[in-house]
């Protein structure tokens, strides 16, 4: 079974079930997030329900399986969506990050560190390993709001859940990525975001 679970700032919910586990993924509709649920869906006996307010996602979607449940409404910042969202989770997976604030709620701090720390809670009560994307440049110390967050995030996860996996990936680009094909072409710079190989730090 998988389902999308879609918020009110395009943050969307894979969910799969296999024999022995649940998978889910917060931010499964963006770029990495589709290809991580290509990914679980080939280990999985999976049936899929399409399904979605946006039309176009659910086409981009059907390549994932013959099955995606209708999607339910979901907010990273609320801390009751996310548990009902990750209710009975074996594996949850968080990728959302944003590069724009959309003021005063869906601000850096909002999205990247409060939300973080709504996933990792909800992976502590459902004892689901977590799988939590942050980005090379993060630092608590930084001036940059993006790398502050991005850090301050990691630093809330590894206090809940000390076993969680925490993955530090550069730029990712590609022929579907919202980089380079959206976001970069509206900016005459990104001098202030740091670009590096990617490394994956895990927990202890």
């Amino acid at each position: 079974m998988l389902s999308m679970i879609t918020s009110r700032i395009c943050i969307r919910t894979f969910v799969t079930n296999s024999k022995v586990k649940k998978v889910v993924i917060i931010g499964g509709s963006g770029f990495i997030g589709k290809y991580t649920a290509k990914a679980f869906i080939q280990d999985a006996d999976t049936s899929i329900e399409l399904g979605a307010r946006n039309s176009k996602i659910v086409n981009e979607l059907k390549s994932l399986g013959n099955q995606i449940l209708p999607p339910v409404s979901s907010d990273i910042i609320s801390k009751s969506d996310i548990l009902k969202a990750c209710q009975g989770a074996s594996i949850i997976v968080n990728l959302v990050g944003i590069m724009h604030e959309r003021p005063p709620i869906y601000t850096f701090d909002n999205v990247q560190h409060l939300g973080a720390r709504n996933v990792a809670i909800a992976a502590k009560e459902n004892n689901a390993q977590l799988i939590h994307i942050s980005a090379i440049g993060a630092d608590p110390n930084s001036n940059i709001p993006y790398a502050k967050t991005k850090a301050l995030g990691e630093i809330v996860v590894r206090e809940i859940c000390p076993n969680a996996i925490i993955i530090r990936p550069s730029i990712v680009f590609g022929p579907e990525d919202d980089f380079f094909n959206v976001s970069y072409p509206s900016y005459p710079s990104y001098s202030g975001y740091p670009s590096y190989p990617s490394y994956p730090s895990y927990s202890s």
